[in-house]
């Protein structure tokens, strides 16, 4: 290991690379919700690539990372009785400016 002058830097286990913009989905209105992402840019939300399925307590945030993607969502039909109904797809564009919270509706 050569010194020149009187710095070393030493950079470990980081990455230079910045990160993916992230889509915040955050239950303010039910004491849990099951919420379904999907992430892609296809017009139709439900041919874009399964991401993952979650249930969110009341005030539970979820960050999906969205990399070139826009990110959908959509939520139980009743939070309140779920029974594997699901509501309408809700679209979230790529966040090309930073990130954004959404509060799921």
């Amino acid at each position: 290991m050569r010194i020149f002058g009187s710095s070393v830097l030493l950079v470990v286990g980081t990455s230079l690379c910045a990160q993916a913009p992230t889509v915040t989905l955050v239950n303010r209105d039910w004491t849990s919700v099951n919420v379904e992402v999907r992430r892609g840019n296809e017009k139709d939300c439900a041919q874009n690539a399964t991401f993952e399925t979650k249930k969110l307590g009341r005030n539970d945030e979820w960050p999906v990372p969205a990399p070139d993607v826009d990110v959908c969502y959509r939520r139980d039909l009743d939070p309140d009785h779920p029974n594997g109904q699901w509501a309408g797809w809700h679209r979230v564009p790529h966040p090309a400016a930073g990130d954004i919270r959404q509060r799921i509706e």
